[in-house]
């Protein structure tokens, strides 16, 4: 999705869809971001637990806020072009995978060296 941006050219469903399918391809759009907000409030949010409301009711809220992080970070964030993210991923990403792969084999080989 890198190349084309929705401001500048038009997706095919935006043209080719109207009305209540339309409607659909967002509502699916909706609730998969609902529900990757629903996995990472229960993997790493705690899930339902909470003090004082019933359990379900603290998963819904916790999911309620990922999916408003989610629309927020979507509506807020600019976008970024394709030269601009080849330009992160090799000068950025790319060097620190690697750092990070030799501070993990060090770590290992110092590791079995205590044992």
């Amino acid at each position: 999705d890198l190349p084309e941006a929705e401001s500048e050219l038009i997706a095919g469903f935006h043209t080719e869809y109207s009305g209540m399918a339309w409607a659909l391809f967002y509502l699916a759009e909706y609730a998969n971001a609902f529900a990757v907000s629903a996995m990472t409030a229960i993997l790493f949010w705690g899930g339902w637990l909470g003090p004082i409301l019933p359990p379900w009711l603290w998963l819904f809220i916790k999911a309620c806020v990922g999916f408003f992080i989610i629309i927020w970070v979507r509506g807020a964030w600019p976008r970024i072009r394709y030269d601009q993210m080849m330009r992160i991923a090799w000068k950025f990403a790319l060097p620190l995978s690697l750092l990070l792969v030799l501070v993990t084999a060090a770590e290992v080989l110092w590791r079995r060296g205590l044992a």
